[in-house]
């Protein structure tokens, strides 16, 4: 937007390596670091990420399943 006037910030560490969420890798496609805490305006909300706690230990993948009784929704449906 070329009136947008939001700033926006981010904090990052070069002490930690992870892969990032391909939803947010094009935010910090050019920050040479992991990010720690940032804030993002998007479709009319407003939130900031912290991160708190750092594991490094393997997750099971079956955590990331959605579980039943819920469904996907598409992006596009949530910004009208």
């Amino acid at each position: 937007m070329v009136n947008d006037t939001t700033v926006h910030y981010v904090y990052y560490t070069n002490e930690l390596s992870a892969p990032i969420s391909y939803n947010f890798s094009a935010l910090f496609k050019n920050i040479d670091g992991f990010p720690m805490e940032f804030n993002l305006y998007l479709f009319h909300y407003f939130g900031v990420f912290k991160l708190t706690e750092v594991h490094s230990e393997q997750i099971d993948d079956n955590l990331f399943k959605i579980p039943k009784g819920y469904k996907v929704e598409n992006l596009d449906k949530q910004k009208k």
